[in-house]
């Protein structure tokens, strides 16, 4: 599977710090945090982990809403450019601070971004092929020994390995890299999974789009 991420979170420190294995989703709450994010009716569908919602179905959508925390985790969140999500990130989250981490290892690409009190702080997108496509604000300590690999051409470093480390240092765990015996286990967080009305032609579209390149290969 690789790498593969697309989450955001409000809360009023790091999410590393809150996150825990007894946390307890408040379904109401949860569905109101999805459908203001995604500005669409969701039907809930199962509990799931944390691991599984990190890279949903099109269509599906994953929120846990905890005290201090709340989690989203959608592919419609992607942006090639993090900055972008600014506005939104402030309406739905008011001045609280946010965290986004999106990776897509089949095309070697990694982004993240920090919002402090809604006002973005931080956001980097980079892929392997493209080198930077964005790069704002002040780098935070765990960035620091990438940049120092880079030139104004090439990349030192893979995107994903940049991803990752933002993936540990916002919310305690990786997907590939070192794992660390004191990191969060996200099989152990569990969230609620929500359904779009129009899920399944999503899906279908996705289906056919990749049977015709299949074909045209």
């Amino acid at each position: 599977m690789g790498s593969k991420v697309s989450i955001l979170a409000f809360a009023s420190e790091v999410p590393s710090v809150v996150l825990h294995a007894d946390l307890v989703d408040q379904a109401s709450a949860s569905r109101e945090l999805i459908e203001s994010v995604l500005r669409e009716r969701m039907e809930p569908v199962r509990e799931v982990t944390l691991d599984e919602a990190l890279w949903p179905l099109p269509g599906v959508a994953c929120a846990g809403s905890f005290e201090g925390l709340e989690l989203v985790t959608s592919l419609d969140l992607r942006q090639g450019k993090p900055s972008d999500m600014s506005s939104d990130v402030r309406r739905v989250g008011g001045d609280r601070n946010a965290f986004a981490v999106f990776m897509d290892s089949a095309i070697d690409w990694a982004a993240f971004a920090m919002w402090e009190r809604g006002h973005l702080a931080r956001s980097v997108s980079l892929s392997y092929e493209g080198g930077v496509v964005e790069n704002e604000g002040v780098q935070l300590e765990f960035e620091q020994g990438f940049w120092a690999l880079s030139t104004d051409v090439a990349l030192g470093f893979h995107p994903l390995e940049l991803g990752n480390e933002a993936l540990r240092a916002f919310f305690g765990f990786v997907q590939e890299g070192r794992w660390d015996e004191h990191g969060i286990d996200p099989e152990e967080i569990t969230l609620t999974e929500y359904r779009a009305q129009d899920a399944e032609d999503r899906q279908q579209f996705l289906r056919e789009k990749s049977t015709r390149m299949i074909r045209l290969g």
